[in-house]
């Protein structure tokens, strides 16, 4: 009967964690440590806590991502209380998970993303308004699809750097992009209408842009964005989608903030990665073939002797794009995805980075564009919508740092750096 007994109180104990034998006095069983939080890593998992005997251990913590951050482990179970003395506690939760890795954040999701630009404290706001020639009477766009470009004097001083930029649209349903560069170009007041949309030998220098469903954009508080000084122009190239049957007005206008440049420490530009060889020439039969997906991809080295910092993209395709894939190579031969974001022609976005990107020297970062031509012809890079483009516009400084003066593009612009 005794042995019989003892048989019981053992299976007992291996099923509730008391130790000790009936009649004797039962100890604290230890504490159980909980899971470590996941670390700053798509793929590390924090350790679960150790069985203390038979009482469960914490679970590991949940591996933080490109964009949320890990989670902490469970603690341990409490232990089931002896026969004559309570049993051991639990292990204590986890600690907090790690946060996740870099990340991009969506500014045109912010509560004011498409409001109407006011100075704050300290800043200039510069208005240029789209007119029709006069300076004043509403810009009327062409039928059907056109680009046209609209000259303006540098309004800003040479010591001003931009904080940000911003539009109060007007006839929203004809525009499709504008892009906004500094160039020897044109005079003040000059209108040219049904231009080819490249700025070649013209030294235009591309400071910012927006797209169909894009916001206001802005840089992050240490950065400001270098401007030409006054003696060229600013010039701002609209590429018009103008279906309606009869010339329309629009009466946009552009908003650039600036500050003086001795109240931001770091001075940045804005620089085109990408690619412009979409599988060849379309009048030659090259393009992407129709009913395939197709990717293209550029590749930009720091072959500076310092660190270059990226702090946000802007993505720009047309209608048969779906994916902006961007990646840093590393030159120990590491390689870190910073950018992986579905693309929409209706929607193209800003994107601030949560934590900047940091190139090394000798480090790359390449931008792949992802495309599925669902028409039934070849699709070749092109400046029509029906064509294609494949440019991931990137903010970062130093100034002027990832720009290869050696690179050609078909655009004319200077800041481009590919081929590497």
């Amino acid at each position: 009967m005794e042995s019989r007994s003892k048989a019981l109180w053992i299976a007992l104990a291996l099923m509730t964690g008391c130790t000790a034998e009936p009649g004797e006095e039962s100890g604290p069983l230890p504490l159980t440590g909980g899971g470590a939080g996941g670390a700053m890593s798509a793929t590390t998992v924090g350790a679960g806590g150790m069985v203390a005997n038979n009482v469960a251990a914490g679970t590991g913590g949940v591996a933080g991502t490109i964009t949320n951050a890990g989670v902490g482990g469970v603690g341990g179970m409490m232990a089931v209380a002896g026969n004559y003395a309570p049993g051991g506690a639990g292990g204590m939760q986890g600690g907090a998970g790690g946060m996740g890795a870099i990340g991009p954040m969506d500014q045109c999701k912010a509560e004011d993303a498409y409001k109407p630009l006011v100075p704050r404290p300290g800043e200039k706001c510069y208005e240029f308004l789209m007119h029709d020639g006069d300076g004043t009477s509403k810009f009327m766009v062409p039928e059907d699809e056109s680009y046209n470009e609209l000259f303006f004097e540098i309004p800003w001083g040479a010591d001003e750097v931009a904080t940000r930029y911003g539009m109060i649209l007007d006839n929203v349903g004809v525009l499709h992009h504008w892009l906004g560069f500094t160039t020897n170009a044109g005079v003040p007041g000059q209108v040219d209408r049904l231009v080819t949309g490249t700025q070649l030998g013209e030294n235009a220098t591309l400071f910012g842009g927006w797209a169909i469903g894009g916001c206001n954009v802005e840089f992050p508080p240490n950065m400001g964005l270098v401007l030409d000084d006054p003696g060229k122009n600013v010039m701002f190239q609209w590429h018009h989608y103008n279906f309606t049957g009869m010339p329309q007005p629009d009466g946009t206008r552009i908003q650039i903030c600036t500050v003086p440049s001795s109240e931001r420490a770091d001075l940045g530009s804005v620089t085109w990665l990408g690619s412009e060889d979409l599988g060849g020439n379309g009048y030659l039969g090259g393009g992407m073939p129709p009913g395939v997906e197709s990717k293209f991809s550029g590749t930009c080295l720091n072959e500076t002797a310092e660190p270059i910092t990226i702090v946000s993209f802007l993505p720009h395709m047309h209608k048969i794009g779906t994916n902006m894939f961007t990646e840093v190579l590393r030159a120990n031969g590491e390689i870190e995805t910073v950018f992986d974001e579905p693309f929409s022609n209706e929607y193209q976005a800003y994107y601030s980075l949560s934590s900047p990107v940091v190139l090394q020297p000798g480090d790359k970062i390449r931008a792949e564009c992802t495309y599925f031509n669902s028409t039934t012809h070849n699709v070749a890079f092109g400046q029509s919508t029906d064509e294609e483009m494949c440019y991931q516009f990137t903010f970062a400084y130093p100034a002027g740092a990832l720009e290869k003066t050696s690179n050609f593009s078909l655009i004319g612009a200077t800041n481009t750096c590919w081929g590497d």
